[in-house]
Parts: structure tokens; sequence; C-alpha cells
């Protein structure tokens, strides 16, 4: 009865022991399956990021390849891709002719070597071969030195947002690095859209009227064509009609016509003197310039007004019905292609203007933005003086037209001068703005990402210039910033949905 009364308290004891030495044991007490080595690399036209056990000879590895293709980064479809591990002079491979899923593929490996070597995909698609490697790969001679390793070089952030490929092959993503380079300081301005004045038309009356809309309609905005009709000047019923001076013209124009030919006669039997025959000539020409002025632009009905060229009604200087006299503006025609862009500028900014080479345009409509190259524009001018109405300074600019830029709305504009230092920037669809302070989704690998904070400089519209928080070698979610954010905080968003492992 005494040993059965001390048994239960060896138990406890041995318990006890136990549970303390648990936590020292299994500080490394991970599986080989366990521990996941991320591997990325990249060529010109792919990225491959790599899921894969750690590499120990004798063991298999399962290796989980992702591949993205870097215009629109979308998963590749393949024929067949062959992985082959090389180590020193001796390798292994092995080729896979279907996805487990949508740009991912599976393989199994076991390497016969050990030391430094390298990953080879080679992936064929239609007939066509290309190549990436993944490099400075470690395989192991035992498998606790592989494990321990291996979660000492796992990426880790207390700020690391999983967002997986899956997932960012269903967006418009993309990740790129910070480019370097000369930044030109920039002026920001706002401007007005205005029609170009090579391209713009004023139509005047050539005999005075009625305005008479043809089919009573023309409205600013309306699309016109080369030679279509617009309107038409009546002067019929007017005291100063214009048909009845239409038929004084015929009429003298046919009179002094005669008189030419009689007084030519004469003058050949020399019963006139030549100055009398000059006088008839000058009468003709005149009467003839008047009657072929009023022919062309007077019908039965009276002046027919129609378009000198394509474009569209930019003005409407008068009414339907109004009386006009002669030279009397109509309308003012405006051609599409070509646009004006009149930015003003302050006066402190006088001594850069001299040095602006181009400019970056950002529309109020959809906030889309266009590089002045993009618009086939370039700089017209820059005001040397203020004027009485405004003590800011114009610059004018000349565009192609888009849709997003109609004649009297107004854009911003970004104008650059000569690049001058070298500067890292980012593009503006990098930067995720929070209570005025500017982040950046740094990867840790192509499915693990690092918010971080940077401090931002000068911008040109499409990219600004990141003063401190960021190196040039790191890379950072350059599309999607923001869809990225809110799968950090959004419980509605399972990171793991449909990921395979």
């Amino acid at each position: 009865m005494m040993i059965l009364k001390y048994i239960p308290l060896i138990l406890i004891g041995l318990l006890i022991t136990s549970c303390a030495q648990a936590p020292a044991d299994d500080a490394h007490a991970h599986g080989h399956d366990e521990v996941k080595l991320p591997f990325t690399a990249y060529s010109s036209q792919l990225e491959v990021f790599v899921e894969a056990d750690p590499f120990i000879v004798g063991h298999n590895s399962n290796i989980l390849a992702h591949f993205t293709v870097l215009d629109g980064f979308k998963p590749l479809e393949a024929t067949a891709v062959t992985l082959s591990m090389v180590v020193g002079t001796k390798g292994i491979r092995q080729t896979v002719s279907q996805s487990v899923r949508s740009g991912i593929y599976a393989f199994k490996l076991q390497p016969g070597t050990a030391g430094k070597g390298q990953l080879i995909f080679d992936i064929e698609k239609n007939g066509q071969q290309q190549q990436i490697v993944v490099r400075d790969i470690q395989v192991y001679t035992d498998e606790h030195d592989a494990i321990h390793e291996a979660e000492d070089v796992i990426p880790t952030s207390s700020n690391a947002i999983l967002f997986t490929k899956e997932q960012s092959w269903k967006i418009d993503f993309a990740t790129d690095a910070p480019w370097v380079g000369g930044f030109s300081s920039v002026i920001k301005a706002t401007a007005s859209i205005q029609p170009s004045p090579a391209n713009e038309t004023v139509i005047v009356a050539k005999s005075s009227g009625i305005v008479n809309f043809s089919n009573g309609m023309l409205t600013e905005g309306k699309a016109v064509t080369a030679g279509s009709p617009l309107l038409t000047v009546v002067g019929k019923g007017l005291v100063e009609n214009t048909e009845v001076k239409r038929h004084q013209a015929k009429a003298e124009f046919e009179y002094t016509q005669k008189e030419l030919k009689r007084k030519q006669n004469l003058a050949e039997q020399q019963i006139v003197s030549q100055k009398e025959l000059q006088q008839a000539k000058a009468d003709y020409e005149k009467a003839a310039a008047e009657w072929k002025n009023l022919k062309n632009n007077l019908s039965q009905s009276g002046e027919v007004v129609s378009a000198d060229s394509n474009g569209f009604v930019h003005q409407l200087h008068v009414q339907n019905g109004t009386f006009v006299e002669v030279g009397t503006p109509l309308l003012t025609i405006t051609q599409t292609d070509r646009l004006l862009l009149k930015a003003m500028v302050c006066q402190s900014k006088l001594r850069e203007m001299a040095t602006i080479e181009s400019a970056t345009i950002v529309t109020s409509v959809g906030n889309k933005t266009y590089s002045l190259d993009e618009l086939n524009g370039l700089i017209l001018s820059y005001g040397r003086a203020t004027s009485s109405d405004s003590y800011l300074i114009p610059v004018n600019m000349e565009v192609d037209y888009v849709a997003d830029l109609a004649a009297g709305g107004f854009v911003d504009v970004f104008l650059k001068s000569a690049a001058k230092e070298d500067a890292l920037s980012v593009p503006q669809s990098a930067l995720v703005e929070e209570q005025g302070n500017f982040f950046v989704f740094v990867q840790l690998t192509p499915e693990l990402f690092e918010k971080r904070e940077v401090k931002t400089g000068a911008t040109d519209g499409m990219r600004t210039v990141v003063t401190d928080g960021l190196k040039s070698r790191e890379r950072i979610v350059t599309r999607g910033a923001i869809l990225v954010k809110l799968a950090a905080v959004s419980s509605s968003i399972d990171p793991h949905a449909g990921h395979v492992h």
C-alpha cells in the first residue's frame, strides 16, 4: 500500500519534468515538411516564385513554382516545364506537362550532392523556349542544420501582409524596383483648355439680311463637315434687299461688258481715245468683280453660309432671326485635332520657365494622366511680363485632342524643367496616403509585403521622389497597392483562399 501511495507522486514529477523540458526541445522541433523556403528570380519576361522544402541530401523536397508574365502580371500557361537542380557538376531534373493550377507547377526532387547550387527552369510554350534561373540555393547533409538555417533566412516583419499570387493575378497588379535617375524640378499649375488659334475659323456675313438657321437647328458643339450649309442670310423684304443688289450688280456687269466691246471697236477706228477705252475697261473689271462676288455668295434665297472645314461649332455669335450687316461675325468653327493649354504660373517661377522642357497633364475628368509626348505636344511660349488683369504669367502648350480634354475646361499641369540630379522615385500608384503620411508596400516575397512609411519630395504628376524609407534594390508594389492595404484590414478576404501548398 505504501508503494502504491507514492506512484502518483512519481508520475506527477515525471510530467512536470517533461513539461519543463519541452520548450527547450521544441525550439527547433519543426518537421522537414513544415518549413518552406521562398526563392524569387526574374528574367526579362518572367517572374518565378518558388516555395520549397529545405534541400537535404537523400530527402525528397516538394517544390511549388509560381510563374508570372511580367507584361500584365498574369499567370503563365506553359506546355511543359523542366526543373533542373545543379550542384557543382552534378544535377537532377524533372519535367511536368501540366500545372496543378493556372500558373503553378509542382515538382519533387531528391538531391544527391550537398553544397551551393541553382534551380534552372526551362519553359516550353507554343514551341518557344524560355529559361529562368534561381541562384544560390543550399543543399544540406543534415536535416537539423537545414531546418535551423532555413528558419533564419525566411523573411519576417511585424507589418507583413500576405497577398497570394492567386489574388494578385486577379487584379491590376504589378511590382517593380524604384527608378533612380535624373528628376526634373516641377512647377504645378492649373491650365485652361482652349481651341488652338491655328485651328479656329470665324465666319462673317458677306451680305446684310436676316439670319436663318438651316433646318432651324444650329447649336454650339454641333459637329460639322466641310461644305455643309449652316445658315442663310436672307435680304428679301428688307429696304436694302440683297436680291436687288444682286440684280443691279448683274445689270451693271452686262452693261459695262457691252460698253467695253463697243469702245474697243471704236478704238480700232480711232473714233475714241485710249483714255476712254481704259476707263471702260476699268468699269467692266469693277462690275465683273462685284457680280462674281454676289453670284458666288448669294443664291436666289440669300447668302448660304457653309462650313469651310471639318470640326464643331465652338461659338454662335448670332441667334436665329437676327439682322446682320456685312462683316458681322456669325459663328466660330474649331477643328478638334489640336488644343491650346494655357497655364498660369506665379511670378516667383519666372527664372525656372526658361528651362521648362516637358509637362505632365492630369485631367479633372477621370483623373487620367498624360505626358506631353503622349499628346504630341510642345511648349509654345511663356510670358515675360504680367498684365493689369493678372499677376500670373502664362505658359502656352499645344496638344492633340483627346476625349478627356474639352475646350473650356481645366486640367492640372506639372511643368518639368531639365533634369539636374539623380533621385530615387516611384510611380504615383505605388503610394498610399494615410492621414497625411505616405506608405509603400515593400516585397519580402512575391506573396508577402511589408507596409513601410516613406518620406516624399517633389512630384511630376506621374512619379514622386522618395527621400527616406526605401532603397533602390528593394522591390515595391507599383499597381494594386490599395488592394494590398485592404487585404490587411478586411476580415472578408482569406489570404489562403484557393492557395496551393
